[in-house]
This record gives structure tokens, sequence and C-alpha cells, in this order.
């Protein structure tokens, strides 16, 4: 999806972006998510009472997540090894997390709020998977 990124100067340091991506189109990939997540799990490796109970994560889960959405707003955040990276915040924060969209690897990341900004925690994955390990 991610096109190749482009250098771009900002505030003096020079950055790698993907410029095409939009506001737009983070929405739409976060609308897919949630229509496959909604749409149920596997059911042939699981007995009735594990699947009232997966069913009742998802949608716990799934309505969580619908709450905590907001719509997409660029910031800057840290990374392993001192760099920053514009990213798209698509949650609002639960007081010490939040998730968003990394253009460069086509992944969205669970952030940690601290005095310096957002920091990459390192879990990477699909918005809805990585939201709910917070």
């Amino acid at each position: 999806m991610a096109a190749a990124p482009q250098r771009l100067e900002k505030q003096g340091k020079d950055v790698m972006v993907a410029v095409h991506i939009t506001q737009a189109d983070v929405t739409a990939m976060i609308e897919r998510e949630i229509a496959l997540f909604a749409a149920g799990v596997d059911a042939s490796a699981f007995d009735a009472a594990t699947l009232r109970s997966q069913a009742l994560w998802r949608e716990r889960t799934l309505a969580e997540f619908r709450a905590a959405l907001v719509p997409p707003h660029l910031e800057a955040v840290q990374f392993a090894g001192g760099f920053q990276e514009d990213c798209w915040a698509v949650t609002r924060s639960n007081g010490d997390y939040h998730v968003v969209y990394m253009p460069i690897p086509d992944r969205f990341s669970l952030v940690r709020e601290t005095a310096v900004g957002p920091v990459d925690m390192s879990i990477h994955g699909g918005a809805i998977a990585v939201f709910s390990t917070t």
C-alpha cells in the first residue's frame, strides 16, 4: 500500500515520510480491519463455550476500540535508535498508550506516552490487535 518514502526536511532534520498516505487512507484501513474483525473466528477448532467466550471478547474489544478511535492526525513518534517519524494517531490515549499508523512499514504500532512525546513500544500489526494489548 505504501509508496516509496520521500526525504523531507522537518525542523532542520532529514526525515523519511510517505507523503501519499492521507487521513482518508488511514480511516479506510481502520474500517476494513473493523469489518474483518467483526466477521468472527474460525469455529472449527473450538467447543461452544470457548466460542461464546471468544465472541464476547471480540465484541468487547471491538466496542472499546471503536470508542477509542479519533480522526487520524499526524504526530511525531520516537523510535529506537533516536530517530523520529511522523505517524497517524488513530486512537485516544488510555492514559499511558495509544495506537498509531506507521506509513513507512505500513503497520500499526502501540506507543507509550512519555515526557518527550510518544515512543514506539515495538508492538506492531493490525490496529485492533495492537490496541488489544493495552
